[in-house]
């Protein structure tokens, strides 16, 4: 478990979920050598390293990737904008809940051999839903 210090602000929430979304979306495997840079990224968040907007880097560099990163980027950035305007007290617990979110799903899928399956396997425990148009991204 984290230190309670640790915590994500709701942007790297938005990115961490946009991301996860992302792979969830994919109907090609990564490349080997792009999981091994989300592992790092997974392994460094257990450690307490805030290296999330090296996920957005990750994205880009894979056409499909960055194509369905962006889609979810910008839908549920508009949940995001919807928590700035949330009251102190449900503001502390989304705190908690992003924080048992990191702790138990969001690093255990980011450091899986496989990110896209461990994404796809615990779509439901990161509530990676919106309506999508297709069902391609």
């Amino acid at each position: 478990m984290l230190n309670s210090n640790f915590i994500l602000d709701p942007f790297d929430i938005l990115i961490l979920k946009s991301f996860l979304f992302a792979l969830t979306k994919l109907t090609t495997s990564l490349p080997i050598s792009l999981c091994q840079e989300i592992n790092e990224v997974g392994h460094a968040l257990a450690k307490e390293q805030n290296i999330i907007a090296k996920l957005e880097d990750i994205a880009h560099r894979n056409p499909e990737l960055k194509q369905c990163y962006e889609t979810a980027y910008l839908k549920l950035q508009k949940n995001y904008k919807t928590q700035e305007l949330v009251r102190p007290q449900q503001r502390e617990n989304a705190e908690s809940q992003r924080q048992i979110l990191l702790d138990n799903v969001l690093i255990a899928t980011l450091t899986e051999i496989d990110p896209k399956a461990g994404a796809t396997e615990r779509r439901e425990q990161i509530k990676l839903e919106y309506n999508t148009p297709s069902p391609h991204c």
